[in-house]
């Protein structure tokens, strides 16, 4: 399955990273044990569609030098841009502009974060508030000076954050006269809890940032995972809906929004997205800070996106990973209660992000280092590895429910998520 991709990808005179997982999997694939299942990093490695990667043979020429426009190859971005906007129920009416990314939208994000602070130039801390779990933001931000505050999730109400949490969380900050509230972040697709904010919510929170007259910085990164005739969320169509209240508050250029391919197309490693900010923060951001670390490369993969999303079988590939997914949730469900002894509160299974948590074994709940010692065992006995729930560790809510869970990555296909919950199974990883 993964061993000897793994062994290609580790593997090195130097250590390649610092991440505890790493050296797991280095001591692990020096043994005779079973395959190792890799689930804790949000990656296959192995699904990227055939026909998308079969597109790179067909590159022009000029598509593998520097290219002239910082906003992507221009019939790439044309097409991103009005694939987005019929997706998000914005077509036609879009506040915002386009522009690819190629670089990951990590680097995307630290652009903002770099714009944000010389646009609202003040001396004081600047803050932003996300959830826990949540993305890794802090890794982001932090270095540039900025202070998470974190709206912690519980999972006795199913991991869904209230408008309230983000009003008590302004308050907090409020009241410290050294620091600011620069931005918010909607995440409306959640990673890593699955669920789809409602547009109850997602609406109060634009309404918050111009009552406050703080940036939104919208991670759209699992939108395009479920079918868009689902009921999900549309933050960009929530920010449409409510543009001239951000216009007279005068947060317009304090929007930045992203969107990963990546994720739709199990193709991480390429790096290709979309940005979307006002037309003139989009354009300060894309060719005055983006230009700093990055010129316009990357078109041979930008123009195989292209051709793969305007194809056919794009729409049956994303067809058939919504059936999927469907299906794998299922078979969690059903397994986590009949196999494995979990009561329905704890674990939680994502349906608009691939991910599941769940709470570590009983005999686990008392150890002081019990989440990563149960991530340790559970690796070493079945091959199977997943990683923390929290970016910190957290003992418990205030009514005193185990907040000791952990997160498996369930994008895999079906006969990996099947072989690698038999093995908990088997090893005797069950709740009680």
């Amino acid at each position: 399955m993964y061993k000897n991709s793994l062994a290609e990808m580790i593997y090195d005179s130097v250590p390649p990273n610092h991440l505890r997982d790493t050296k797991y999997l280095q001591s692990y694939l020096k043994s005779e044990n079973k395959e190792p299942i890799p689930l804790a990093l949000g990656e296959t490695w192995k699904r990227a569609p055939d026909d998308l990667i079969n597109n790179l043979k067909e590159a022009a020429s000029f598509e593998s030098g520097y290219q002239f426009s910082m906003y992507g190859l221009p019939s790439f971005r044309r097409f991103l841009k009005d694939y987005i906007e019929k997706s998000e129920r914005i077509a036609g009416d879009n506040r915002l502009e386009t522009a690819v990314t190629w670089n990951g939208t990590r680097s995307a994000m630290f652009d903002f974060g770099r714009y944000l602070l010389e646009q609202q130039k003040c001396h004081k801390k600047p803050v932003f508030i996300s959830t826990d779990p949540g993305w890794d933001y802090e890794g982001v931000f932090c270095p540039l000076g900025y202070e998470i505050k974190k709206i912690p999730l519980s999972p006795l109400n199913r991991f869904e954050p209230c408008l309230e949490d983000f009003r008590i969380a302004i308050e907090d900050i409020k009241k410290q006269h050294d620091k600011f509230l620069s931005f918010l972040v909607i995440n409306p697709q959640h990673n890593p809890t699955g669920n789809n904010w409602s547009e109850l919510l997602v609406e109060g929170i634009i309404q918050l940032a111009a009552n406050h007259k703080c940036g939104l910085l919208i991670d759209n990164a699992y939108y395009g995972l479920t079918p868009d005739t689902t009921n999900k969320t549309s933050a960009l169509e929530l920010i449409n809906n409510n543009w001239s209240i951000i216009e007279s508050a005068k947060i317009d250029n304090w929007i930045f929004a992203t969107r990963s391919l990546g994720k739709q197309f199990h193709c991480n490693g390429w790096g290709i997205g979309a940005v979307m900010a006002s037309p003139p923060a989009l354009d300060i951001i894309v060719n005055e800070y983006r230009s700093v670390h990055s010129y316009n490369y990357n078109a041979l993969m930008q123009k195989s996106m292209e051709k793969w999303m305007k194809s056919d079988e794009s729409a049956r590939f994303l067809t058939s990973l919504h059936y999927e997914s469907g299906r794998k949730n299922k078979y969690i469900n059903d397994f986590f209660q009949d196999k494995l002894n979990y009561p329905r509160s704890s674990y939680h299974i994502g349906v608009y992000s691939p991910y599941l948590l769940y709470e570590v074994p009983e005999k686990y709940h008392n150890g002081a280092d019990s989440i990563n010692t149960y991530i340790k065992e559970l690796f070493f006995k079945t091959g199977v590895l997943v990683t923390d729930c929290w970016a910190a560790p957290r003992k418990s809510d205030l009514k005193g429910k185990s907040l000791k869970f952990v997160r498996m990555y369930t994008g895999v296909s079906e006969e990996i998520l099947h072989e690698a919950l038999e093995r908990l199974r088997e090893s005797g990883f069950s709740f009680r």
